[in-house]
């Protein structure tokens, strides 16, 4: 769990920096599902991040796509 919680902060953090707020508010959930010991949450959440990753990285290609 210990390594979930870090995984998603660091992730919470780099989606912030780049603007991704739904990337940024999941990874917060996971973060916080974590620290309240609640693994089975923190799992469930982070199960859903994978298809709002490929959506934040196909938006940020078409936009290098598009000359930015």
């Amino acid at each position: 769990i210990a390594s979930l919680e870090h995984e998603s902060h660091t992730l919470k953090s780099s989606a912030g920096t780049f603007g991704a707020v739904k990337l940024q508010t999941v990874a917060k959930q996971v973060e916080m599902a974590c620290k309240q010991g609640d693994l089975k949450e923190a799992v469930a959440l982070a199960q859903t991040m994978e298809p709002i990753f490929a959506e934040t990285r196909a938006a940020y290609q078409d936009y290098l796509e598009s000359d930015g």
